[in-house]
């Protein structure tokens, strides 16, 4: 399974891209948040990575500030793979949230509906590409059995400022980095599709130009 790293760049401007697929650039902060919890300048990245051991920094951009710790290796990477794409075949991991109306959101709460999940964050410039997609994923199955779910270790203060200028129709669930973790993500964007009885059926932790077809492909077996 391809994985998408949190990555986004290893130079001052970090380069992502708005909803419709135009590149734009986000400024990172002063300073950068070693896996230490020490905090660098931004502009010493270079120097990060021999401190890494030649590894690429690699850029996590999260709600107290911006991480920077070194790239995977093969068999790092691999290992996070395989605990992601242990889940397909298995029952979901369960949760009981709330989405950014403050309204409760359980997993169990959606027994007989077939839920898919999109995990991503404000910054990711993949998540934000692949949104007119999803967007449009969801509307072809209004009125059907199926839910559509975005989890982010966001905020609810950022999700509100993103949704200010950029449309993403599934139900958003902030404050999910607890979430993310028992799910395994290692990479941004991921999606997933749960069946009825609970079992995760589909994993995708890469960015594909017809996420949209494999979505529906997916879901479609299930119905």
């Amino acid at each position: 399974m391809k994985t998408i790293l949190i990555i986004l760049a290893i130079t001052c401007l970090a380069a992502t891209a708005n909803a419709q697929g135009k590149p734009q650039q986000i400024q990172l902060p002063q300073t950068l948040i070693m896996p230490d919890g020490s905090r660098v300048p931004s502009t010493s990245l270079d120097s990060i990575k021999k401190i890494f051991g030649g590894r690429e920094p690699i850029l996590s951009f999260l709600d107290d500030g911006v991480h920077v710790h070194p790239q995977k290796n093969k068999a790092e990477q691999q290992e996070s793979d395989q605990n992601l794409g242990s889940h397909l075949n298995r029952a979901a991991p369960g949760f009981e949230l709330k989405d950014m109306n403050g309204s409760p959101c359980s997993l169990a709460d959606f027994k007989d509906k077939i839920v898919v999940l999109n995990f991503w964050f404000t910054q990711c410039g993949g998540c934000i590409t692949e949104m007119p997609d999803l967007n449009a994923l969801k509307k072809s199955y209004a009125g059907k059995d199926v839910v559509f779910l975005a989890i982010t270790f966001n905020d609810d203060a950022k999700v509100k400022a993103f949704l200010a200028t950029k449309q993403f129709d599934y139900t958003i669930i902030p404050n999910a980095a607890k979430l993310c973790k028992d799910y395994d993500i290692n990479g941004y964007p991921t999606s997933m599709v749960i069946d009825k009885t609970g079992i995760v059926r589909f994993i995708n932790g890469s960015i594909d130009e017809d996420i949209k077809e494999q979505l529906s492909k997916a879901i479609d077996t299930l119905l």
